[in-house]
């Protein structure tokens, strides 16, 4: 089956509005009557039913769904680099693939509190990574396909490649460094990074649907 470009962007604001929509209500219920502070807004937090007992489910469906929404998008870019890039197309798949059945197993081993730390956690971790690093060879493969006419297209590849390299090396940082964070901080705070890095993924992987729209599908 051959996936369109408006499918595959439809597909990215749908997972975009899911995913967020899902974070909002679960922090509805998270903050109860206190006002909305992004700071304490960790992604973990509301989707966790020891913290958030009334209001979890939400934000573990909206990520779930969401995740699943990005299989579209990654099909799209890879039937268009299949033939010419297939090593790199094939693992940037498998480890988008991989994100998504790390967000499934969040969702279903969500009720049971005792899987938080030793699963929930690097699972969340193993979302961020894999669907970075599967942006990035999708992203890499694309810039060995784009002609020295598409200068333009071109510089934009490449960008978003530094880009994700330096999200990706950021992301393993957090993960080995946990006492990094403090809540207390902007620019360490856990819950920033969290929304933020999930809006990257979403742009980068708009960016690269954009640019891979001019070429036809090669498997």
């Amino acid at each position: 089956m051959i996936i369109r470009q408006h499918t595959a962007i439809g597909s990215i604001v749908g997972a975009t509005v899911v995913f967020f929509a899902g974070l909002l209500i679960s922090a509805e219920n998270f903050f109860h009557s206190a006002q909305f502070n992004l700071k304490a807004a960790v992604i973990s937090h509301l989707a966790s039913p020891a913290m958030n007992p009334h209001g979890y489910l939400p934000a573990v469906l909206g990520t779930a769904i969401a995740v699943i929404l990005l299989l579209p998008p990654a099909i799209f870019i890879y039937q268009r680099l299949a033939v010419t890039q297939p090593r790199l197309s094939k693992t940037g798949f498998a480890f988008i693939s991989t994100g998504v059945l790390c967000a499934i197993i969040i969702g279903g081993l969500s009720p049971a509190p005792y899987t938080y730390d030793h699963v929930h956690i690097p699972m969340a971790f193993a979302i961020f990574i894999c669907l970075s690093a599967g942006t990035l060879l999708f992203t890499v493969a694309a810039n060995r396909l784009v002609s020295p006419q598409h200068k333009a297209m071109g510089w934009m590849l490449l960008s978003s490649t530094i880009f994700l390299v330096a999200v990706l090396l950021f992301i393993l940082f957090l993960y080995f460094t946990p006492r990094f964070f403090d809540e207390n901080i902007w620019l360490r705070n856990r819950a920033v990074y969290e929304w933020a890095l999930s809006a990257c993924i979403a742009v980068c992987t708009i960016a690269l649907v954009l640019a891979l729209g001019k070429f036809a599908p090669q498997k």
